[in-house]
């Protein structure tokens, strides 16, 4: 198969990226995973790595489904704590102990990924929760609170207007339209309780 996962697509220095065709490639990862979602597959799994842009019209596929599950409660690997995906994209109740799976939780990890792609950073850095002690990471995804894109995107200085730039636009633009809709679409996607989660 042909094409880039979507952090070498999107996320990385590959060019600019227009903010409404990447919506729309996010709008195909939501079918996607809705079809997995209705047979019973739970993706665990979800971040730009796993999914693949192929093609001039911007195909998005979702690979890789090597920890996928249906209704297995374990969430870790037997005999250690270690849960199994990437920290950064997990979802808060991965943490916990015989957590039963849902679509929630892929739909958590959807709006961190959803996130990265608006303002070209993650709600809570990945270096920091990947060298975390795992209270620290309980404590971060259970207790701290995300800004919203557009105050994440205020934060980030320099980097905030390479976002910007990449998507074509300066970083006061690209601020007055993650305002509103897409902050509050992203925020309802990665709520810390999935019962109010979409």
């Amino acid at each position: 198969l042909e094409g880039r996962d979507l952090s070498q697509h999107l996320l990385l220095a590959q060019g600019p990226l227009e903010l409404d065709p990447g919506v729309l490639l996010m709008r195909q990862a939501c079918r996607g995973l809705s079809a997995a979602h209705a047979e019973g597959v739970i993706h665990r799994d979800i971040k730009p790595h796993n999914r693949f842009v192929v093609g001039k019209q911007w195909r998005l596929k979702i690979m890789d489904f090597g920890i996928a599950k249906s209704d297995d409660l374990s969430l870790t690997v037997p005999g250690s704590d270690r849960v199994l995906g990437t920290p950064a994209y997990l979802a808060p109740e991965r943490l916990r102990e015989k957590v039963t799976l849902s679509a929630m939780t892929d739909i958590y990890s959807l709006g961190v990924l959803l996130y990265e792609l608006l303002v070209g950073a993650l709600p809570f850095e990945a270096d920091t929760l990947g060298s975390a002690t795992w209270d620290e990471k309980i404590c971060i995804l259970w207790q701290d609170e995300a800004p919203r894109p557009s105050a994440r995107l205020s934060e980030l200085g320099e980097a905030g207007d390479i976002a910007a730039l990449r998507r074509q636009t300066d970083v006061g633009t690209l601020h007055r339209r993650l305002r509103g809709d897409l902050d509050w679409v992203v925020m309802k996607a990665i709520e810390k309780d999935r019962a109010r989660r979409y």
